[in-house]
């Protein structure tokens, strides 16, 4: 596998540039399309993560991986981190209080707990694999295991498809429009790229 040569730079060959973004999407038409949507912009993240050992083992650390590594710190650290208290704090809430029957509340809020715990082990996950992203992102070699890499992918695969499969059409069918702009209105306070963005 050899670094692809890219308008006179070096790039890796698993890393896509149109895929590491830095910060939030710049556009919220459906605060809940855009809520879920941001899925996507993790699993290609978590793409970019576990294919970083395989290169770093046979290309050693070079300015393309160090650059990755930082975006990877950024997202994983800030953006996702954000995403994760906007259902935490607002989106979970605010399903919970649509949810009518008290049986169905009771299996809503326990699939809220699980999904929090899920939380927890990520960041928890997060931790161990921040040291040796921060040293690459500086330039300094340290290794990255895979196997973690690995199982903090997995941790996100299930925790999405719990979302998709259950909170997402839950959003769908039980959020008003009211309910909708509120969700909007609270996600661009945390936001102000976004807010400027639609002025």
């Amino acid at each position: 596998m050899k670094p692809r040569q890219q308008h006179g730079a070096i790039t890796p060959p698993w890393q896509d540039r149109g895929h590491i973004v830095h910060g939030p999407p710049t556009a919220m038409d459906d605060p809940v399309e855009t809520f879920f949507g941001f899925h996507r912009r993790i699993e290609r993240q978590l793409a970019a993560l576990c294919r970083l050992p395989v290169y770093l083992e046979l290309h050693g650390v070079d300015p393309a991986v160090s650059a990755s590594a930082s975006a990877l710190l950024q997202f994983f650290g800030e953006t996702l981190s954000m995403h994760h208290a906007d259902e935490e704090r607002i989106l979970l809430p605010m399903i919970e209080q649509r949810v009518a029957d008290a049986g169905e509340r009771r299996d809503f809020r326990e699939m809220r707990e699980r999904l929090e715990r899920d939380h927890r082990e990520m960041d928890a996950t997060w931790r161990r694999l921040h040291r040796p992203l921060e040293a690459l992102g500086e330039g300094v070699w340290r290794e990255l295991p895979a196997d973690l890499a690995g199982y903090y992918r997995a941790i996100h695969s299930v925790h999405i498809s719990t979302e998709e499969g259950t909170v997402h059409l839950l959003a769908m069918r039980r959020l008003e429009p009211e309910d909708r702009e509120r969700l909007t209105r609270r996600m661009l306070e945390r936001r102000p790229v976004m807010a400027l963005s639609r002025a």
